[in-house]
């Protein structure tokens, strides 16, 4: 905001009156520039990478390691694995399991996990990926209550996945979603859940409850993304799962946004599933540094 005000001895009192008012607007203005997504991430201008006609239903994505270009991606249809890197058309898959509706994948240690719509996960070695077949699937069922699930991450720095409920019969509340943390045992995979409070997040004129589809952990920061198709919306949380701003996407730019990672140079990529007259496709959003 640029002020241009003539002072005369007339309007001191008054401008003196106005001060702190202006000041603190001033002060508001300034906080909202820096809060913009674009001060890391032009959303607007992403580098489109087009995908064969097999990810038309791409749902969800991850990098081969933390060193690859390799990418990871299933589709909501074929239980398969496909790999590939964004600047080569080549594309190569391999079968984990029958047909069904495959929703994420994540990388924890030295195994892939797959998550099922219906909260079910698939787990293998990553090197099995080189043998060039599948074997020894460990299935878990009922780790997660009842529900619909499209959005799992596996960090390294707690050792656990987490995985996003979209929309279970317990989630009565428009301000609230559940991340279920998922460790380790003896007897496979425990689960213990965290409330993340959207109360206070800009729900952009949506009169609708919040139904996230991917969610991701940055790099640098450590805090937390949660994407959501249906909203069109990008939410930034802090690493105790506190909410820090929210962005609004374009429908032009996201037509489905279903899976989401980001890479050790802090670049973040989406994948879209194909949409009218649109080919399915991963946009990528080279990090600045704010700073």
């Amino acid at each position: 905001m640029n002020l241009s005000l003539t002072c005369s001895k007339s309007y001191m009192p008054l401008l003196l009156f106005l001060l702190p008012f202006l000041l603190s607007t001033l002060g508001c203005e300034r906080k909202q520039g820096q809060e913009k997504v674009s001060v890391a991430y032009d959303l607007q201008k992403p580098v489109r990478y087009p995908m064969v006609k097999a990810l038309d239903e791409i749902s969800g994505i991850a990098l081969r390691d933390i060193h690859s270009t390799d990418i990871l991606a299933i589709q909501d249809e074929d239980g398969k694995i496909f790999t590939f890197t964004l600047e080569e058309k080549k594309t190569e898959s391999i079968e984990f399991a029958k047909r069904g509706d495959y929703e994420d994948i994540a990388l924890l240690g030295a195994h892939i996990y797959v998550l099922r719509s219906d909260g079910t996960i698939f787990s293998f070695p990553t090197a099995a990926l080189d043998e060039g077949k599948i074997r020894n699937v460990k299935t878990f069922d009922n780790v997660v209550p009842k529900g619909e699930y499209e959005g799992m991450y596996g960090d390294s720095i707690s050792s656990a996945l987490y995985v996003l409920c979209k929309k279970c019969d317990r989630e009565l509340s428009k301000s609230s979603v559940t991340v279920y943390r998922l460790t380790a045992d003896e007897a496979g995979l425990k689960s213990s859940p965290i409330k993340i409070d959207l109360s206070g997040m800009n729900q952009g004129g949506m009169n609708k409850r919040f139904q996230p589809s991917a969610l991701a952990r940055h790099p640098f920061t450590q805090r937390w993304c949660l994407l959501s198709s249906i909203n069109l919306q990008l939410i930034e949380l802090s690493p105790e799962w506190k909410v820090q701003q929210t962005y609004t996407l374009k429908r032009s730019i996201f037509q489905q946004p279903e899976g989401m990672l980001f890479d050790q140079q802090g670049n973040l990529y989406i994948s879209n599933e194909a949409g009218s007259n649109k080919d399915a496709n991963i946009l990528f959003f080279q990090y600045k540094d704010p700073k």
